[in-house]
């Protein structure tokens, strides 16, 4: 049973809450409090307040700080203002409207203004829809969802001899959704270099919860600063050194073909070392890859057991959820 939070701390909170209260244009704000809007007397905030989580509470009752309007992002970084708004178009530059203005988180600039303030306009800025799945672990429906919402900024590329245009998608925003969503083991191991038997050592003592969560890039952060603090020759084994298979191996751990691993390993999606017998393949990358590769063939019988059956408990913890 959740303990009733005392009636003086909730004065307390919602004396600062009064001081503080963002303007009414604050999206964040209006996604807290929802349709109802915010409180409109203490009675309603001792109703409403208690059940919100952590981080809502900590936005509602901090000092409002919008960020940086585009001219001043442009003018820290000595960009024109041209090339700041160009990258808030192009999805290199976060931007929120409140008020009619648009506003740009201080972290967002200060990564952006750090990254040379790209505008977005150069072919690496952006990647195909199967190379962002693959790149960055995304299913086919995650990804379209991305599409759907406006999270991922898209354009399209005129296909070559009578193809189908290809929708391409920011790389960077691509980066920051897979940072917020959080990494799974395989894909945390293969980031930090470190081979996955040895990751929940590493991890231990850090603030997360390891009961089937994504873990954080937090997390992540932390624990490459303790791989980077261990003395020389106490460092966890790098992945270089477990999870390798040869070819025949990794054809048959993702279910594909001979020429669509060589052209997996061409592009970078799978690491891949040579030693006296032949090539060895990642198999934390192939399974990532496999992941992206089968999304859209779920009804394809052909597809591994490991990863049917991973999507099938993925399928049943689903509906234990609802």
């Amino acid at each position: 049973m959740t303990e009733r939070p005392r009636l003086d701390n909730l004065m307390t909170t919602y004396r600062r809450w009064r001081d503080r209260q963002h303007p009414d244009g604050c999206p964040k704000c209006a996604k807290i409090w929802g349709e109802d809007g915010s409180p409109k007397t203490f009675s309603e905030y001792a109703s409403r307040y208690p059940v919100l989580d952590l981080g809502a509470k900590k936005h509602l009752t901090k000092i409002w700080d919008p960020g940086l309007t585009i001219e001043e992002v442009a003018a820290e970084g000595s960009f024109s203002v041209d090339r700041a708004r160009q990258a808030v178009s192009n999805g290199m530059l976060a931007a929120t409207r409140i008020g009619g203005k648009e506003y740009v988180s201080r972290t967002d600039a200060t990564l952006w203004i750090s990254k040379g303030g790209p505008a977005g306009d150069s072919a690496g800025s952006w990647v195909t829809v199967e190379d962002a799945m693959q790149r960055y672990g995304f299913t086919h429906e995650e990804m379209q969802g991305f599409l759907a919402t406006g999270e991922l900024s898209q354009r399209r590329r005129a296909g070559e001899q009578g193809a189908s245009d290809q929708i391409l998608v920011s790389r960077l925003q691509c980066g920051q959704l897979r940072d917020k969503l959080g990494y799974t083991a395989e894909q945390a191991s293969a980031r930090l270099r470190v081979a996955i038997q040895d990751l929940p050592e590493l991890l231990q003592g850090l603030q997360w919860r390891s009961s089937g969560d994504l873990i954080p890039l937090a997390t992540i952060r932390a624990a490459a600063k303790r791989l980077a603090g261990r003395p020389s020759g106490s460092e966890v084994p790098p992945v270089e050194h477990a999870g390798w298979v040869r070819a025949s191996e990794a054809i048959e751990i993702a279910g594909i073909s001979t020429s669509l691993l060589g052209r997996w390993a061409a592009s970078k999606y799978v690491a891949r070392r040579a030693n006296a017998a032949g090539w060895r393949y990642d198999v934390a990358d192939l399974k990532r890859c496999a992941r992206a590769y089968w999304s859209k063939r779920e009804s394809d019988p052909s597809m591994p057991n490991w990863l049917a059956m991973e999507q099938q408990e993925a399928r049943e913890r689903r509906k234990t959820q609802q």
